[in-house]
């Protein structure tokens, strides 16, 4: 009866130690899992934070964006930029004859024996910058309208500079090679053709927007105006 009792108590001393063992390890469990939720939820808030900001941020950005000019605006301005920029090119040749005349006034204001020789002189120089500068725009304004039509004639609506610079020549423009790339390249910002190098030569072709100026439904600024067809 003694040797039951002392086994009695073993058993029931060792079940003790298990239960509390088994407690402790769920009480460790538990506390772990809620540090590590708690972990969890300051990272969800601080990627919440970073995502409120960021949206933030895109919106401004969007605001800001409804501001700013479209594509087709943004050409038109270069365009007319461009104009003014050969139109205060011209006026700027003017007023430098003018400066060399004043100069040259003033001189003869030292000197009145020289004064009816020079004023005549400074005179024409300035006339014939301000004539030269005109006369380069319109031949300017004239191969590129000479340029979208004869692209208009061809079947692919395309042709190489050479040949270009042969059509050039037919209609008494004689220009270097050089030139007529720049004529191309101006065309092509003006969005009226567009350019493809194979093997050193340079390919025209007429875009839509070409033709619009050829047909005269859309004319271009820095285009000599189509003529009729005969």
């Amino acid at each position: 009866m003694q040797v039951d009792a002392d086994t009695l108590i073993k058993v029931l001393q060792f079940a003790f130690t298990l239960g509390a063992t088994f407690y402790a390890w769920s009480q460790a469990k538990n506390k772990a899992g809620a540090e590590a939720l708690n972990e969890l939820e300051r990272c969800i808030d601080l990627v919440r934070v970073d995502v409120t900001a960021l949206a933030t941020r895109c919106g401004k950005i969007e605001g800001e964006m409804r501001h700013m000019p479209d594509k087709d605006t943004v050409h038109t301005i270069e365009l007319g930029m461009k104009d003014m920029q050969t139109q205060i090119a011209a006026q700027a040749e003017v007023l430098k004859g003018l400066c060399r005349g004043a100069k040259a006034q003033h001189r003869n204001h030292a000197a009145p024996g020289r004064i009816l020789t020079a004023r005549p002189k400074i005179g024409r120089t300035a006339r014939s910058e301000a004539q030269m500068t005109d006369y380069r725009r319109f031949v300017a304004e004239d191969i590129r309208r000479i340029v979208l039509e004869e692209l208009a004639r061809q079947p692919g609506y395309r042709l190489n500079d050479d040949l270009l610079l042969r059509v050039l020549e037919s209609f008494g423009h004689i220009k270097s090679r050089d030139y007529i790339r720049a004529e191309l390249d101006w065309l092509e910002r003006a969005r009226t053709v567009s350019l493809t190098e194979v093997g050193g030569i340079v390919i025209a072709e007429l875009t839509e927007r070409g033709l619009d100026h050829v047909e005269r439904r859309k004319l271009i600024a820095g285009v000599a105006r189509p003529k009729p067809v005969a």
